[in-house]
């Protein structure tokens, strides 16, 4: 099943249950991409319902349970990506900034097919759990650096910059602690 025909049965069911269930359809619709990733009870505190009211708005489209649902949602997810077609751009014109969008939007979807999740979920986690991330670059490779260690206080993780100039990076490698991390 695709995305669009589970809201299409969502949207055909939709006049047919009661309010309380209403509020969940409209959350499931709404938020259709995390579902797979909240559990029952967090529905049901996102969609201000009952996890019992949850379980009977399943049954009620025609599914075993919540996890039934759950279980066809993150499917048509998983079609997507294998599909390579998480993002899309609608027909555009035939100019520069279009073709720069589609270039952008297919390299995005590429990376998305290619990347092993394992090895990118062990590098977050490894960023995450690092008291300071350093970033080192040399030649246009340094610009990329200081990139990512900016985008990395950004987000809340402290970061610098290995500098190029008068030490050399052994020398500043050796302010390194045990729980840091070099990129």
């Amino acid at each position: 099943m695709h995305k669009e025909e589970i809201k299409e049965k969502i949207r055909q069911y939709y006049n047919k249950i009661p309010s309380r269930q209403k509020k969940i359809a409209d959350y499931v619709v709404e938020h259709f991409d995390r579902i797979p990733f909240l559990n029952i009870h967090e529905l049901a505190k996102d969609s201000s319902s009952s996890e019992a009211s949850i379980v009977r708005y399943a049954q009620r489209m025609g599914y075993g349970g919540f996890k039934e649902l759950q279980d066809e949602i993150a499917e048509t997810l998983q079609n997507k990506l294998a599909n390579n077609d998480l993002f899309t751009v609608p027909e555009l014109k035939n100019d520069v900034l279009s073709s720069v969008a589609q270039q952008d939007v297919k390299n995005i979807n590429d990376t998305l097919a290619l990347i092993k999740r394992t090895t990118f979920n062990k590098a977050v986690s490894s960023i995450v759990s690092s008291d300071i991330v350093y970033t080192a670059g040399l030649g246009i490779s340094y610009l990329l650096a200081e990139i990512l260690s900016y985008q990395l206080n950004q987000i809340g993780v402290q970061s610098a910059v290995f500098r190029q100039g008068s030490t050399e990076f052994a020398e500043q490698i050796l302010y390194m602690k045990k729980n840091d991390l070099l990129i």
